[in-house]
């Protein structure tokens, strides 16, 4: 990536887990490896200025097989 170049990414926390065995309609990977936590994702993107890097929670509602609380992690960096 260039210089001054913008990283976004929203994917599911590895705190998300917990909502799979809640809600069966949760959704995303149930393989703890391909789930994110930001201190990874920190270490990942060396070189980056982490202008936003959180795990939050939300709900989504994007179809039947998705529905629900979801932990997301969220990162807006840019390539120093």
């Amino acid at each position: 990536m260039k210089r001054g170049g913008t990283l976004i990414i929203e994917g599911f926390s590895k705190r998300h887990i917990e909502n799979q065995r809640i809600n069966s309609k949760a959704g995303g990977p149930d393989n703890i490896d391909m789930l994110y936590d930001v201190e990874t994702l920190r270490a990942d993107f060396p070189g980056f200025d982490f202008v936003e890097a959180i795990d939050t929670d939300t709900v989504l509602n994007e179809g039947n097989h998705h529905v629900g609380a979801a932990a997301v992690v969220r990162i807006l960096a840019t390539k120093l």
